[in-house]
């Protein structure tokens, strides 16, 4: 879980989904709302529009068998579906030692982009496999482009459509003192070096999305010193990211500020947000003060997309079981358990946005490939809504009944 503090320069998720995209059609059912969370309100909506994005951001988990591409996560693939889910986020990571590194690893900003756009040839080994993405440094052995391609056949077979969300990683994350949005270089040389790496890392993904035929591309997640900083070079990244892949295009931009300052959406298809707002009420708010905390934020999110034209899609937002998940829902541990919190919780946001035109849906934060063994939390609080009350009230949103 990416850290998200109530501090100025944050960055979060963003989707590329236009009414372009063509989506499932869906048979509108009437069913009575979850009693526990709907109880007192007058004849609230059953579900989301035909055209909403209804998805999850799909989390592998780092072990054999139970990721990306394995039988356990098609299974679980085929439960999301049954509630409805007919989007997921795969997430593959970069790593970089710290925030301040000039590269990503096995991403090496002086060697030829076309070495990171084509798989291996068949039977590749040693030396020339090396010179391949597959065999460098830094890689994942768990979720290779192999575990990606399979994870995207499967969900396909399935109807369900896939978003590549590449994210960064470093060790600085691992003790909450930097994340995503602090990730920035010392100077003009090493930022140089490292913009170089980021744009390999990315068009390696740009080609993998193509190959696939992945339905959308995230070109970067939070990373706010960078947007903030280097707006053009965001632009040349697209730019380039075009010239490989012809599928929707977004960026995934912090809640608080970046979403609102970022000047390149004119470029993406779709305004994309994480959305961890916070909303000012206290645990046992009731779903009608959930929903009116949210309309500050609902009138900003509008202007953005009056001002570029784009609909906005949540790429990320999440709720935990617990207490104190409304007011610091970007936090990942503490609190007690309480899972109508997070029930509530959803069923307010679909509540404020459901008839909104310019909101095209959300990738909720997150469900496992196996759901049963997630790797966030033992004591029950992490952010999955499987096996919660609140997956009633994303089957009831997402498919009715």
């Amino acid at each position: 879980m990416h850290k998200r503090q109530s501090i100025p320069w944050i960055a979060c998720g963003a989707l590329a989904l236009l009414a372009a995209v063509a989506f499932s059609q869906r048979e509108s059912v009437s069913t009575p709302g979850v009693e526990a969370v709907t109880a007192g309100h007058p004849e609230p909506p059953t579900q989301l529009r035909e055209t909403a994005v209804r998805g999850v951001n799909y989390a592998h988990i780092h072990r054999g068998g139970r990721g990306y591409g394995s039988e356990t996560s098609r299974e679980e693939l085929k439960n999301l579906s049954g509630l409805g889910v007919d989007w997921i986020a795969l997430t593959p990571f970069g790593y970089q030692q710290s925030i301040d590194e000039d590269q990503i690893a096995g991403f090496d900003p002086d060697t030829p982009v076309e070495q990171f756009l084509n798989p291996p040839p068949p039977g590749a080994s040693g030396e020339e496999a090396g010179e391949t993405y597959e065999g460098r440094r830094g890689r994942d052995q768990s979720m290779t482009d192999r575990h990606l391609a399979e994870q995207v056949a499967a969900a396909h077979d399935m109807g369900v459509k896939v978003m590549l969300k590449p994210h960064i990683w470093s060790r600085d994350f691992w003790r909450n003192e930097q994340w995503h949005g602090t990730v920035d270089q010392t100077t003009p040389e090493t930022h140089e070096r490292w913009r170089r790496s980021y744009l390999r890392f990315m068009l390696h993904y740009a080609a993998l999305a193509r190959d696939t035929q992945a339905d959308a591309l995230c070109l970067g997640t939070e990373l706010i010193q960078q947007t903030t900083k280097y707006p053009e070079d965001w632009r040349t990244l697209i730019e380039e990211a075009r010239k490989i892949y012809p599928g929707k295009l977004t960026y995934a931009a912090h809640w608080q500020t970046e979403y609102k300052t970022i000047d390149f959406w004119d470029e993406l298809d779709a305004i994309g947000v994480s959305a961890y707002f916070p909303l000012d009420v206290p645990d046992d708010a009731s779903v009608d003060q959930l929903v009116a905390a949210w309309s500050p934020y609902k009138q900003q999110l509008a202007d953005v997309h009056a001002r570029f034209g784009k609909p906005v899609v949540f790429l990320e937002l999440g709720y935990r079981p617990a207490t104190g998940a409304y007011r610091e829902p970007w936090v990942a541990s503490g609190g007690l358990p309480d899972p109508m919190i997070q029930s509530r919780a959803y069923e307010a946001v679909f509540r404020a946005f459901a008839d909104e035109p310019w909101w095209h849906g959300l990738f909720i934060w997150k469900a496992f490939t196996d759901s049963e063994r997630n790797e966030e939390s033992r004591d029950g609080m992490g952010f999955s809504f499987r096996h919660q009350p609140a997956e009633q009230v994303v089957r009831q949103w997402f498919k009715g009944g």
